[in-house]
């Protein structure tokens, strides 16, 4: 079986943004059965960063987080997702700047616990 080199890259930034947020915040992300959260800044046009955060996050960690690499373009939007061991979900993109919070993928992995 040929694995595609984007799979292969994925994947290894995936394990190091596990990585990452375990050293930096030392809590549980949670297991891939359960769902682990995953929270995106994304400039319209420009980039976006998606980060594994831990199970203690809630919306607004994520939408602050955003915020922090907001610009002052007022373009910044944030989304939050969950990794499963078979899937990826993804919820639609909401501006930082929206007093609404972003809607959570289709199956929560805690979000809105």
């Amino acid at each position: 079986m040929k694995i595609d080199s984007t799979v292969i890259v994925a994947l290894i930034a995936l394990v190091g943004s596990v990585y990452a947020t375990y050293m930096q915040y030392g809590e549980r992300i949670g297991t891939l059965s359960d769902g682990q959260k995953l929270c995106r800044a994304h400039k319209p046009g420009m980039y976006m960063e998606s980060i594994t955060v831990p199970k203690s996050w809630k919306v607004s960690n994520c939408k602050n987080y955003a915020m922090k690499l907001e610009d002052n373009s007022n373009t910044f939007e944030y989304s939050l997702g969950c990794v499963f061991e078979d899937k990826v979900l993804l919820g639609g993109f909401v501006k930082v700047s929206s007093v609404n919070d972003a809607p959570g993928p289709e199956e929560d992995c805690g979000w809105y616990n």
